[in-house]
């Protein structure tokens, strides 16, 4: 038998040992919910994964998710801690973006490095899951997570297909910064990475001149297809287009008629304030192709139309 005073010793030990694991979370700094920190909840929210699915194509987008498990609609315990954790969990989230052996060379967007240190995951597949669900998490949280939009961004060039669709998704969510979202655009024009300017110009909100000139530099692309998705784009943004008129005439001079049609469609909103636009427009009545005739006799009829008034008043 011990003697009394080490026998009390030692559990005096096994109860501060039990105090300090306990206490951990609330020591390193870390905040926690029901005495579990965001990492454990972390944890628990990945260990779900599978078990984790939207109802629909549109909810998805929208970061909603049922828990479709064997214990029969047991309400889902990490997202609830999420839920209440909100922009608290948000470094730690962040911390997940960057693991994984791959490191986003992205767009010069960056964020303050996370203050919680991230342990290194030497498994790949678990690394890409505990991101993807890192992303996931970001996303359903919202406005609460604006705070990664940053990080997100920087993420984004170096994703696969399936990933960088979730950081749009993510992105959407949060809000990110319009200023924010320009610049990694520019940055991603600097780079000569036209396609991925498109696609993300596309997926998420852009505005602004700078970004409208390196749409209309993308206009005059001798890659056909890069030449149409960013006239589509213009096209789409109607007065704010107006800074790269000039573009998008040159772009009329393409011998594709798809092209001359769409350069025409971007011209045509710009018609009745842009008189470089409704030149263009003029000469078009006599271009070779009916498709493209059309949309200037259409946009001319138009200009004309909101003209009126202001004849007749005089």
């Amino acid at each position: 038998m011990k003697p009394k005073p080490l026998r009390t010793a030692v559990m005096l030990a096994l109860a501060l040992f039990a105090l300090a694991a306990t206490s951990f979370g609330q020591r390193s700094g870390e905040p926690t919910h029901q005495g579990k920190t965001v990492e454990e909840w972390f944890q628990e929210y990945v260990a779900g994964a599978d078990t984790r699915v939207s109802p629909t194509s549109a909810s998805a987008r929208n970061g909603e998710f049922m828990r479709a498990s064997p214990d029969g609609g047991k309400p889902d315990a990490a997202w609830l801690a999420f839920e209440t954790l909100g922009e608290k969990a948000v470094p730690r989230l962040v911390a997940h973006l960057h693991s994984g052996p791959r490191e986003s060379s992205g767009a010069s967007a960056t964020t303050e490095p996370s203050p919680i240190a991230r342990p290194e995951i030497p498994n790949p597949k678990r690394a890409q899951l505990e991101r993807r669900e890192a992303i996931e998490l970001i996303h359903r949280l919202g406005m609460r997570a604006h705070a990664a939009a940053a990080a997100l961004l920087a993420l984004l060039p170096e994703s696969d297909e399936a990933e960088a669709e979730e950081i749009c998704a993510a992105l959407q969510s949060t809000r990110a910064e319009p200023a924010a979202i320009n610049q990694f655009l520019l940055d991603l024009g600097k780079r000569h990475r036209d396609a991925d300017v498109l696609k993300f110009a596309q997926r998420l909100s852009w505005n602004g001149p700078e970004v409208a000139r390196l749409l209309g530099e993308l206009s005059r692309s001798s890659n056909q297809e890069i030449c149409r998705s960013a006239l589509t784009l213009l096209e789409a943004a109607g007065q704010g287009a107006r800074p790269t008129a000039n573009q998008i005439v040159e772009a009329l001079k393409n011998p594709d008629q798809e092209i001359r049609y769409l350069a025409a469609r971007s011209l045509s909103a710009l018609a009745t304030n842009t008189p470089v636009a409704l030149k263009a427009l003029q000469k078009l009545t006599d271009d070779k192709s009916e498709m493209v005739r059309n949309v200037a006799f259409r946009a001319l009829a138009k200009t004309e139309a909101s003209a009126a008034p202001a004849s007749v008043g005089h």
